[in-house]
């Protein structure tokens, strides 16, 4: 605390960050919040724990984050999505200390991924479907799944769908995969721990779009799997959350499909199957619309522009 400095900048919910705020304020310290999950703060149980077990959850991480305080007198907020302003304000924080940034671009890997090869337990293909994140009760894999056997009786296996994901604790991805039908040609392939940063850009750069089937219950929350799927030039399916959609200019940068309805969901993936000259296109599209909105360059305008006020 004897440090020099002018703002105290935080990520999401630091335990026991609101025992400082009086100390900061007596000291005329400005801080500035950025909140990559709403759950919290609008009382969102996200269902890896129920009954009551889940609500001592929910008391628990408020009593020691204490979002309302800690919003009350911050600066300034930082959301990802301007749905989580409106809903911020629907839980009367002040507009004016609520601003939208974009989920940060990943160029880094770009670079990163010359000088750290990766491998993994099988051999990737080429033109792959690729789900991307922790794989947990809201992402809709169950949503998914249902998709890919609709796929395989249309179409048949001519394409190969990659699940890379570490499971929420306490919930088991591989459950979703007991009741599907592939035949012979399994066309699912499940990483099912933790993905390293080396490990990233050959999934990315193998896959021809990747599919963000997340239910409601997401709405709370941001992703970075679109501008990481923008960075290497992939198109992307999700679901019409909220959130989700304000990055997504549907038909251009990718598609989008109605909350838990596998039939649009299959429907949008069979199309940029077959029209792979499409999926490039949209490729190119999405990667012009990060470097705009998304860019390093861009949010730290928007921080700067912040820190300065």
């Amino acid at each position: 605390m004897r440090t020099k400095y002018d703002i105290v900048h935080i990520q999401d919910y630091l335990p026991v960050f609101f025992l400082f705020i009086p100390f900061l304020k007596l000291r005329k310290k400005k801080i500035c919040w950025t909140i990559h999950d709403l759950d919290i703060f609008c009382l969102w149980n996200r269902l890896f724990a129920t009954g009551i077990s889940g609500r001592l959850q929910i008391l628990f991480r408020k009593m020691v984050t204490q979002p309302s305080f800690t919003g009350k007198y911050v600066d300034w907020i930082l959301v990802h999505a301007l749905s989580h302003k409106q809903q911020l304000m629907a839980k009367k924080v002040n507009e004016k200390k609520i601003q939208v940034i974009r989920q940060l671009d990943y160029q880094y890997l770009l670079e990163y991924s010359k000088n750290n090869p990766s491998s993994f337990d099988f051999e990737l293909e080429n033109n792959s479907i690729l789900f991307f994140g922790n794989i947990a009760p809201w992402k809709g894999i169950d949503t998914l799944v249902k998709a890919v056997t609709i796929v395989i009786n249309t179409i048949g296996p001519k394409f190969n769908l990659v699940i890379a994901g570490k499971p929420y604790p306490g919930f088991e991805g591989i459950q979703f995969f007991k009741n599907i039908d592939t035949g012979d040609n399994k066309c699912i392939k499940l990483i099912s721990r933790y993905i390293t940063s080396s490990e990233i850009p050959n999934l990315v750069r193998k896959s021809s779009f990747l599919v963000l089937p997340y239910d409601n219950h997401f709405q709370y929350s941001s992703s970075g799997v679109i501008p990481l799927s923008y960075t290497f030039a992939k198109p992307v399916i999700i679901s019409n959350v909220s959130s989700l959609v304000e990055y997504v200019d549907h038909g251009k940068t990718g598609l989008i499909f109605d909350v838990n309805d596998s039939n649009q969901l299959a429907n949008c993936m069979i199309d940029l199957i077959r029209n792979n000259s499409k999926c490039l296109e949209m490729g190119q599209n999405a990667y012009r619309k990060m470097i705009k909105e998304m860019s390093l360059d861009v949010c730290c305008k928007v921080i700067y522009d912040i820190y300065i006020t």
